[in-house]
């Protein structure tokens, strides 16, 4: 029985009418029941148990291989024989193209096999990622006849069902390099993908080749929508309100933006696997069929993923159905581009866009989805009006979408909640190749610029499950082999900031006294340890001291020594430029705004009583607050010297009416005059922590709760267990004048 462990349950039994291979054996009532008290263990793994039965969807085809040796009985010397038979079995032999003679072909479009010496840095990206996401399967045991091939933890419940392709990554990467690792992964992901993901058996018309998206259990419907073990983290699903019916739980399906055909696609060939074959393009006819005729889109990438199914759903059987289906994708792209901006003038809500009105732009992510399905179909039909599309897109990307200050793609272009980057990585791989081709097409240093820069520090990103590394790998093979034959550019040079220096952007300072100012270091080992610091130019007014300083940075992230910084009376706003250097390598120039304040005092009234939530009182934090004895909810900071404390939520900026730097004042002259102030939810895509009194740095790395730093405080108290909890960011430098408490 292939992958016999990783499959469970499995049964094999000995009995004198012969063996008796059970796939899915008879489980006693119990089964499960005690792994299923941990509820985490429960919603990923033994949620499709229940008294000892098996549950699963209508639709749904499971299949398990088996290899049978019929022999009269072995005599001794044959057994170690038939022993080599089931190790085939399981690691069978494959005939390894060349990866030049595999490129060579054209047949997954323009890509070069991997060169010793050429874009090391992604090569090690591709390789530390693979490695990340099998740990992570072993972590969090990714294993079982519903779950092998697949990965967890899409918004933290979720089963990914393998969304971005995982297993067209990994078919990819195995052609580039002839590495088998990449072959097997991939060919668990494309078996899960057609089986356990799609619907094969319809129980209604035109449910034959649908595919669920990301889901509880895969496919949902094992809990209750409303289930409170999902509702006590919050709106991790990012519902448009916490009360909206939540589809994940229930099982979703999308059409558009979330069905994926070109890795199974590749594995049918690969494998030589007529079933998945089938399959496959049963899931791709039915996109091209019920889509085409009143397509239309609300987002990128779902337009992107039609017209990449469509193409490679072409480019697989020769089939015109396919082809014609995305040239009427291409109709709709081309008749929404704004011809001037050269975005999709598409509107965003809720959850993400509060405004009113709503905020009109693009996402950067979900364009690199479709300029790489706009640069394939070109490949394809040479369409003058796809050419104009590509290279306003490309020219949008790093001209409206990327922000030149934080060398990030904004998240939504247009919406000031996301003004600030989102972090380096899928967003940046994702358009890389689309933004690559436009440049074939047309010259523009701007573009070129954008990407070079994008992508020295997307190659640089961290990577912690299969979401993050199929986005990540995808299409960027795409983009590195336009670099190398068409704009002669074989190596990314990491950028100077990357390094790991930076500070704060902004530091007040009161008149007539001195702020400290430190750079704060993070440093891999590869990295050298001495590191200094000079300031190079200084506003008037101010006094800096000392001017230069060397120290030795730890592994990890850490703090210089001070620079202290004084504002002399008169001091006016201005700015300071230090350079920083990491042994002789150069970090770049770091600059930060100074700003004198006068020593406000307001602090409470003599009457103040009670704690008040700043903010509207229709937010998150608001409604979790409004029951509680003592709590006022919807305060504006004008109110708060009506109060002994107040809590500033992170959801009091997403309407975009205000920012912390505007808060400072109000804020600081409260808490000088024995007020409390609390900041509750401190993340970096929304607050900006250089506008703190003191230091503290985030970063958008999810994960496990690193550790409980003061478990006595009152804010654990009645608190349980906090193991495997995901934090949705991480405090990577806290200031000594910090108290962290997790």
């Amino acid at each position: 029985v292939r992958d016999f462990w990783q499959t469970y349950p499995k049964a094999l039994a000995l009995k004198s009418d012969g063996l008796h291979v059970r796939l899915l054996p008879l489980l006693p009532p119990n089964a499960y029941e005690k792994e299923s008290a941990d509820g985490d263990a429960l919603i990923r793994l033994f949620y499709p148990y229940r008294n000892g039965k098996y549950q699963f969807n209508r639709g749904l085809e499971f299949m398990t291989e088996l290899y049978l040796l019929l022999e009269q009985g072995a005599a001794p010397g044959q057994r170690q024989e038939m022993s080599r038979y089931a190790q085939w079995f399981n690691n069978p032999l494959y005939a390894v193209p060349d990866p030049m003679v595999a490129c060579a072909t054209g047949a997954l479009g323009p890509v070069s096999p991997r060169v010793e010496g050429e874009f090391d840095a992604y090569t090690h990206l591709v390789e530390k990622g693979f490695a990340a996401i099998e740990e992570r399967r072993q972590e969090k045991r990714e294993y079982g006849w519903l779950n092998y091939g697949d990965w967890h933890g899409e918004r933290r419940f979720n089963w990914g069902n393998l969304e971005y392709d995982l297993q067209w990554a990994l078919g990819l990467e195995f052609l580039r390099s002839g590495s088998l690792k990449y072959l097997w992964r991939g060919a668990q992901a494309a078996q899960h993908s057609v089986t356990i993901d799609t619907v094969y058996e319809p129980w209604s018309s035109r449910m034959a080749g649908l595919q669920w998206t990301h889901s509880v259990g895969h496919i949902g419907n094992f809990f209750d929508r409303n289930d409170d073990r999902f509702r006590k983290f919050g709106n991790v699903f990012g519902l448009s309100r916490p009360d909206a019916p939540n589809p994940f739980v229930a099982g979703a399906i999308d059409v558009a933006g979330h069905t994926f055909v070109g890795g199974n696609f590749l594995y049918a060939m690969l494998l030589g696997d007529p079933r998945m074959l089938q399959v496959t393009e049963r899931v791709a006819t039915h996109q091209a069929a019920y889509l085409t005729p009143s397509f239309d889109f609300s987002i990128e990438r779902a337009a992107g993923w039609p017209l990449i199914n469509a193409v490679e759903a072409y480019e697989t059987t020769g089939n015109p159905f396919y082809l014609n289906a995305a040239r009427l994708y291409v109709e709709k792209v081309l008749a929404k581009q704004d011809p001037e901006i050269g975005d999709f003038r598409l509107r965003h809500g809720p959850p993400e866009c509060m405004h009113e009105p709503r905020h009109i732009g693009g996402k950067a992510f979900a364009t690199g989805v479709l300029l790489y399905g706009l640069m394939r179909y070109h490949l394809l039909t040479d369409d003058p009006e796809v050419k104009r599309c590509i290279l306003r897109s490309a020219s949008w990307l790093a001209r409206t979408s990327w922000n030149k200050e934080t060398h990030a793609f904004r998240y939504l272009s247009t919406c000031p909640t996301f003004g600030r980057r989102r972090g380096n990585g899928s967003t940046d791989l994702l358009c890389a190749p689309g933004m690559a081709y436009a440049l074939t097409l047309k010259p523009d240093p701007e573009v070129r610029e954008v990407l070079l820069d994008s992508l020295s520090r997307a190659f640089a990103a961290h990577v912690d499950n299969g979401k993050g590394y199929a986005g990540m790998i995808r299409q960027t093979p795409y983009a590195l082999h336009l670099l190398r034959e068409k704009l002669g550019v074989r190596q990314i040079q990491p950028p100077a900031g990357s390094l790991g220096a930076s500070v704060r952007p902004v530091l007040y300072v009161l008149p007539g006294e001195s702020a400290p100012l430190h750079l704060i270091v993070t440093r891999e080992a590869s990295l050298p340890e001495t590191c200094r610091v000079r300031v190079t130019s200084a506003p008037r007014g101010w006094k800096i001291e000392p001017r230069e300083l060397a120290f030795r940075a730890p592994i990890g992230t850490s703090a210089s020594p001070a620079l202290q910084v004084r504002a002399e009376a008169g001091a006016k706003p201005g700015e300071v430029v230090l350079s920083c250097t990491m042994g002789n390598r150069p970090a770049g120039d770091l600059r930060v705004r100074l700003m004198p304040r006068a020593p406000a005092v307001t602090g409470p009234a003599p009457d103040a009583a009670g704690l008040a939530v700043l903010g509207p009182s229709d937010t998150l934090t608001a409604q979790a607050f409004s029951s509680r004895p003592g709590v006022r909810v919807g305060i504006a900071p004008e109110e708060m010297t009506r109060y002994r404390a107040v809590v500033l939520p992170c959801d009091f900026f997403a309407s975009g009416s205000a920012k912390p730097e505007a808060l400072l004042e109000q804020l600081s002259a409260f808490a000088r005059g024995g007020g409390t102030v609390v900041l509750f939810q401190l993340n970096d895509d929304i607050w900006q922590p250089g506008f703190l009194p003191i230091d503290l740095m985030l970063s958008d790395t999810n994960g496990e709760l690193g550790s409980v730093d003061a478990p006595e405080h009152p804010l654990f108290a009645g608190v349980g267990n906090l193991d495997k909890v995901i934090c949705y960011d991480t405090i990577t430098y806290a200031d000594p004048g910090w108290k962290v408490l997790a």
